[in-house]
């Protein structure tokens, strides 16, 4: 969200997932029963023959989830022909959700509370998505046979490949991957920036599914970034909304201070070119990953990203007789430095815009703290 990001590698591979979800809801609309023999006719066979072999497997996982996307597909195919159609139609309209992501007029159609066949659509296209976690066949995706398996660590990967930077810096919140607890040891996380609970259809879709730490996926859960909050209630419009691909927070905002009694101002975020002014877009980052607020938790960090460019700066100066000029030039030199390292080195964001605050509201104060009197 803070920081632009480049589309995973795997585009291709997740469109191919989008597809085979697309053959299951032709098949639904066009069956009144399931049997694995009529499911293999109509979707391909090493997708059909792969969840055979998982109902059967030793592991209890995935004899479980295997089982339970054939029961979600069974209670699918039984919901009415013409809401299984609307259903169809309405998943390929919300396909199409970044490529209009200008369009204001854009709504999301496939709604779980349209029908009871919406609901039940909803149930199956997630499970899609927990399928992840055992693996897809290579072939399903379009790769080589001897690829292996497609899962949530080649998406991850996806990303990695085309943002190396994005290994060591949560895109989010500046901080770094390593810092939050998860069961992957780079604390990598993959969040459906548009939640699978309301937003089905968009569950396996490659610009929904966004890299960040699981520090900022939990504070965000199932938050709604069209409607964030219920008290006070309001709407992101959305042609407005922040995405880290078509766009990140840092290019259409700023962090700005306001003055306090301390050296450090308080932090909010503020549209750099209104109109539009991006105020509810703002007021939706700040709560579904609290973000300024977590930069003035973590301020110690923050301010051992300036001190430690301010000294490098220095250093490289002549030591002696640094006048308001001479250091202005090692501030101007260091806020380059912070910038150049923006996404590369965590909390390089709110340095560098707290050191451009400082420079002109506390400069002072930024002299007398560095330099010796």
């Amino acid at each position: 969200m803070l920081h632009p990001i480049n589309p995973p590698s795997c585009v291709n591979e997740l469109l191919a997932l989008v597809d085979l979800q697309k053959k299951v809801l032709e098949f639904a609309e066009a069956s009144s029963t399931y049997t694995d023999a009529a499911f293999k006719a109509f979707v391909p066979s090493e997708f059909v023959d792969w969840l055979i072999a998982l109902r059967g497997s030793t592991n209890k996982g995935s004899r479980k989830i295997a089982n339970r996307f054939t029961q979600e597909i069974t209670d699918y195919i039984k919901c009415s022909q013409p809401d299984k159609k609307q259903v169809l139609i309405d998943f390929i309209l919300d396909q199409e959700y970044f490529n209009r992501i200008e369009d204001s007029s854009f709504i999301f159609s496939l709604l779980p509370a349209k029908s009871i066949a919406h609901e039940k659509a909803k149930d199956l296209l997630k499970e899609f998505y927990e399928l992840l976690g055992e693996g897809y066949p290579s072939v399903l995706v379009g790769l080589p046979l001897n690829t292996g398996l497609f899962a949530k660590s080649s998406i991850v990967s996806g990303y990695v490949k085309n943002n190396p930077d994005v290994e060591y810096v949560c895109p989010c919140c500046d901080s770094v991957f390593t810092d939050s607890a998860n069961a992957n040891d780079k604390g990598y996380t993959l969040e459906h920036y548009f939640p699978k609970s309301l937003y089905p259809s968009i569950c396996l879709h490659p610009l929904n599914l966004i890299p960040m730490c699981s520090g900022c996926n939990s504070r965000k859960g199932d938050i709604d970034p069209l409607e964030p909050s219920a008290s006070p209630a309001f709407e992101v419009p959305y042609a407005e909304i922040f995405h880290p691909i078509s766009r990140p927070v840092r290019t259409l905002a700023t962090l700005d201070f306001k003055p306090t009694t301390t050296l450090i101002g308080d932090m909010e975020f503020f549209a750099q070119n209104p109109p539009p002014s991006y105020e509810q877009s703002i007021k939706a980052y700040k709560i579904m990953y609290q973000i300024p607020d977590r930069w003035n938790v973590n301020w110690t960090r923050v301010d051992n990203r300036v001190s430690r460019c301010v000294k490098r700066a220095q250093q490289r100066t002549i030591s002696t007789g640094i006048d308001d000029q001479k250091f202005d030039l090692i501030l101007l030199e260091a806020i380059a430095e912070l910038e150049d390292s923006f996404g590369k080195d965590h909390f390089s964001y709110p340095a560098a815009k707290w050191l451009a605050w400082a420079r002109t509201n506390k400069f002072q104060e930024l002299k007398n703290s560095f330099l010796v009197s």
